[in-house]
């Protein structure tokens, strides 16, 4: 029988204090300690020592008490301050390759993108390229202050959780082991299917605390799809990613609308992605060749031409 592993006070203080970022995050309501208590069902005691933390590292501060009241102090919201923690994504797409820095209030801190027709790029020079671009970042952070609390890699393909994309056939690349590259192995990202990265950055409270979300609540259901190259997509259940039985869970690009269409890259005929992406599309119409089919001018004159009512 396997042993089991024993929990140690830090184990268990970590784990508090994330419950209780979490519900900072996710909450739509400035949160007092006695709310947090509440709602995690931890000890006014616990709280108390956990908040100060939170205090003195610079992860939170006070807000203006909200009130007076005849027993006891008035209430004293707590807010998540920046300027302290911070998170970076790296991504490489269809149409390009680039890092982003938020810091943990949502703001960002530092962006760079690189505009690129991916179609059969270089993954070596690819992850070389974006080890730079987060070197350059991580400088800027450190100038500032900041703390990297983690990392995203948001990839067009199937993504296991051993770090192995499986296939990103828009880009040409298929069984790829990240691990090998430089900057997978210095920052050990959280990497993912991007389109299912896109869907959890519409949910408030998921990554940094977002107070212009609209509708979406922390626990809404929706489906996501992005239109690019490809046409990617996702399914959101009560704030959480379903990824399927096999992990296509919302990859609505590679399901066939024409079991007798054209063959797409995937290998199956008449695929969504064949007619409605955007190479397809430019190509279609008589724009450019298939090379020169995903950079933005060609999609540019695409719509143009629509609004012109060119019928091809």
């Amino acid at each position: 029988m396997a042993s089991l592993r024993s929990i140690n006070q830090d184990d268990l203080r970590n784990h508090n204090l994330s419950v209780v970022l979490d519900s900072l995050l996710r909450a739509t309501e400035p949160m007092s300690r006695a709310d947090l208590a509440n709602k995690t069902g931890l000890t006014k005691a616990a709280m108390s020592v956990l908040v100060s933390l939170m205090l003195d590292n610079e992860i939170l501060v006070e807000g203006a008490p909200s009130g007076q009241s005849l027993y006891g102090r008035p209430s004293i919201p707590l807010e998540i301050k920046g300027g302290r923690l911070c998170g970076m994504g790296l991504q490489a797409n269809t149409d390009g390759y680039g890092a982003v820095v938020l810091d943990l209030d949502g703001s960002v801190v530092g962006e760079q993108w690189v505009d690129a027709d991916m179609a059969n790029a270089d993954e070596r020079a690819i992850f070389a390229r974006l080890d730079e671009l987060a070197l350059q970042q991580e400088e800027a952070l450190a100038k500032k202050g900041y703390v990297l609390a983690g990392t995203g890699l948001a990839l067009p393909g199937l993504v296991t959780d051993d770090l192995r994309l499986l296939g990103a056939r828009n880009l040409g690349w298929e069984r790829l082991d990240l691990k090998q590259f430089d900057v997978v192995k210095r920052l050990d990202p959280v990497a993912c299917n991007e389109a299912n990265a896109a869907a959890l950055a519409q949910v408030p409270g998921y990554a940094t605390q977002r107070k212009d979300s609209g509708r979406i609540k922390p626990t809404d259901s929706f489906l996501y799809m992005s239109t690019d190259v490809g046409i990617g997509g996702a399914v959101i259940r009560e704030g959480r990613v379903v990824s399927g039985d096999h992990g296509f869970g919302g990859e609505l690009g590679h399901v066939s609308v024409d079991m007798r269409g054209p063959v797409c890259r995937c290998g199956r005929r008449g695929c969504l992605e064949v007619y409605a992406g955007r190479r397809s599309m430019v190509s279609a119409a008589g724009i450019a060749s298939s090379d020169a089919a995903a950079t933005r001018s060609a999609i540019d004159e695409l719509i143009d031409r629509w609004h012109q009512r060119d019928a091809q």
